[in-house]
């Protein structure tokens, strides 16, 4: 009969279980396997951390899992109340679409554009008599205020929204 060895050094385990040498004096240390024992309980000890581990990570993979699912649920009902925010937010009258600012822009741009075309016209009569070049400055300058002052008046960005409005401004400009 042979005879079974009872203290097996970390070296000699390797050779029969192919488990790195560190990782046995770790685990002796840890007293995950027996320092004195025979090759069988050894084995046993490391196939029972392994399963141990094995349902470790099982375990850990569905709590991942729950809170995976729980970020989901957080992320959907955080952009629901995002959403309902900006709803409300529109319905009180806080909150302007950019479509709809957009088209105020372009009707902005476009209400100031007629209101500079239309000063060559205006005033060309007037240059033409004009030999002076501080009288001619003069006068284009005096309009441009004129023009200016009006675009910056309340009246005039009350009258950008009202298409009506942008109607009688087109009209009297030309």
């Amino acid at each position: 009969m042979t005879e079974v060895k009872k203290n097996l050094t970390p070296t000699e385990i390797h050779k029969k279980t192919d488990v790195p040498i560190r990782t046995i004096s770790q685990w002796q240390s840890q007293k995950i396997i027996p320092k004195s024992a025979e090759i069988g309980d050894i084995i046993k000890a490391i196939l029972a951390h392994k399963d141990k581990r094995i349902e470790e990570l099982i375990e850990s993979r569905n709590n991942n899992s729950d809170d995976e699912l729980t970020a989901a649920n957080i992320a959907l009902r955080w952009e629901q109340y995002r959403k309902e925010k900006l709803a409300n937010d529109e319905k009180e009258g806080t909150l302007v679409l950019a479509s709809e600012v957009g088209m105020v822009w372009a009707k902005v741009i476009m209400a100031i554009k007629l209101k500079l075309s239309v000063i060559p016209a205006k005033m060309a009569y007037r240059l033409l008599e004009q030999t002076n070049y501080q009288t001619v400055k003069g006068l284009l300058d005096q309009e441009i205020q004129e023009v200016s002052s009006e675009l910056g008046s309340d009246n005039f960005a009350d009258s950008v929204g009202n298409s009506e409005a942008d109607s009688d401004l087109i009209d009297s400009e030309a």
